[in-house]
């Protein structure tokens, strides 16, 4: 069976979409009579606040013929003085009805939806009016609406950019060389001997711009958009560097170091003619995302509404500049990655050495972001700037492992450490560091419609204590750690942990779109 209450509800809900309008009706044939005035023409809503920050043209030419002069203004009225109605002027019905003879000053009268029937005691369409000179409402016996200055602001904003930005590049020491065949063993792929060329690392990488996105949203709690909350989050898409090198024996492949029981420059060989064949793969990522809330209120407005408009309000609406300071916590993460894989075989003995490194690096900045912005609005066209600064604390992770392989004559044996990563660096850190990241931003925006706003601008984080993973890499390496180690071992404990801190950079261009309610 159908549900009663629900049906009853609908019934309840039918009834009232039709009586309505034939109530409305009924009152403006009463408010016809006395005053002469053609309710069909009272349809519109004419607030200049709201005509100028592109909210509907409620007013229509039809007022015209009444001869008030004030409101064939789609902006605005004239003082009611001189809109030629002698009811209201001259005589004492204004009186009569509870109602000053002047209904509003320069620009202020918003009539509602039923015309003047809110003094007659039909409904309003609104409840109250502020005196927000020079263009506030001065009468509320009119059932203004609430008026803003420079107009009503949208309650709830949503947008999304598209991010073409350019981050801090990181650094790689020599990790593959070569060197022409006929050379000695001893001196294949050690840096500073002829011939020796460095195939990989030895310079920056994750140089040159990428994309990622940007969403933004937020909330009015005033309708003049004094007080607000918002909310943003961005993420820069994965920055990867990838190599790989493969040799039977020519050509010679090799991971330079240098020997710390020596100090001199040395190599493990990984391809080598009659003695080994192998391969080696190297990846480096890395990855960038941050989200905020904020507390937002402006503290200084000014406005001018400019001349009144003809068709399209929206379209020449008023000129201001408004300062606003925001509050809230930031959250910025950045992570990093770098591993070898190396893998290489005996030719003669035909023994397996697998040879894993891997270092991971994660920093995740958690604080207070207090900050100043600032809107300049020239009809269409907006310029938008802020200002923060992030205060509060970097969480600093390193983990750092290895891993060797081998297997010979069919016996598989595992060892930790591999080859850039021993057991003297292996392992995990954390730190906690104290950190000011500010950040920029400035942008143009143009008004496409009354909901829709596009964007193109530059923003700027900069973030000055970080680890990134390619910089943890110890290049001083002691060859007795190399499994199976020396027993008993001699030298120094290289490599070390090294923590080394760095700053980040991340800015670039952004393209937006904006959609309000």
């Amino acid at each position: 069976m159908p549900n009663v209450s629900h049906t009853l509800l609908w019934t309840a809900v039918f009834v009232l979409l039709i009586e309505l309008p034939s109530a409305a009706l009924g009152q403006m044939e009463f408010f016809e009579s006395p005053y002469g005035i053609d309710p069909t023409q009272m349809n519109g809503s004419c607030d200049v606040c709201q005509q100028a920050s592109g909210e509907p043209d409620w007013f229509n030419s039809a007022y015209g013929g009444f001869e008030a002069d004030g409101l064939d203004s789609q902006c605005g009225c004239e003082d009611l003085s001189s809109m030629g109605m002698p009811a209201f002027a001259d005589s004492g019905d204004s009186q009569q009805f509870g109602m000053e003879p002047y209904g509003c000053d320069s620009c202020a009268m918003t009539p509602n939806m039923y015309g003047y029937a809110a003094p007659m005691g039909f409904p309003s369409a609104c409840n109250q009016c502020d005196s927000c000179a020079p263009v506030g409402c001065a009468a509320p016996a009119f059932g203004c609406q609430t008026c803003c200055p420079c107009g009503n602001a949208a309650p709830i904003w949503l947008g999304a950019e598209a991010l073409i930005w350019s981050t801090s590049s990181t650094s790689l020491p020599p990790l593959v060389t070569t060197s022409e065949n006929g050379r000695q063993q001893l001196d294949a792929g050690v840096i500073g001997r002829p011939a020796t060329q460095v195939l990989y690392g030895g310079n920056n990488i994750f140089n040159g711009m990428h994309g990622g996105f940007r969403l933004r949203g937020g909330v009015n709690f005033d309708q003049c958009g004094v007080s607000g909350m918002d909310a943003e989050f961005f993420m820069l898409g994965t920055r990867q560097e990838s190599y790989h090198a493969d040799s039977i024996g020519d050509p010679i492949l090799a991971r330079p170091f240098l020997n710390a029981a020596t100090g001199l420059n040395d190599s493990q060989l990984v391809a080598f003619p009659d003695l080994a064949s192998g391969t080696i793969d190297i990846a480096t990522r890395s990855r960038l995302n941050s989200a905020a809330i904020h507390y937002r209120e402006v503290f200084w407005k000014e406005c001018d509404p400019g001349s009144p408009c003809q068709d399209d309000c929206w379209r020449s609406g008023p000129r201001s500049f408004s300062l606003g300071f925001q509050m809230g916590p930031r959250f910025v993460n950045l992570r990093d990655s770098f591993s070898v894989s190396e893998r290489l075989t005996g030719i003669e003995t035909g023994d397996v050495y697998q040879i894993q490194d891997s270092f991971r690096t994660r920093n995740q900045f958690l604080g207070c972001e207090p900050g100043l912005f600032g809107t300049h609005q020239r009809r269409r066209w907006s310029l938008d700037g802020g200002v923060r600064l992030g205060i509060g604390v970097t969480r600093q992770q390193l983990n750092v492992s290895g891993q060797t392989v081998v297997t010979q004559s069919g016996v598989t044996t595992t060892s930790p450490g591999g080859f850039l990563a021993q057991r003297t660096n292996s392992g995990s850190w954390e730190h906690n560091r104290f950190t000011l990241l500010p950040q920029f931003d400035v942008g143009l925006g143009y008004q496409m419609t009354n909901t829709w706003r596009a964007s193109v601008g530059y923003s700027l984080m900069y973030w000055g204590n970080v680890l990134r993973a390619t910089e943890q890499i110890d290049p001083v390496i002691n060859p007795g750690l190399l499994p199976p180690e020396q027993n008993p071992l001699t030298g120094p404990l290289r490599p070390a942990p090294l923590l080394h801190e760095s700053s980040y950079l991340a800015h670039g261009i952004t393209i937006g779109l904006e959609r309000r309610w």
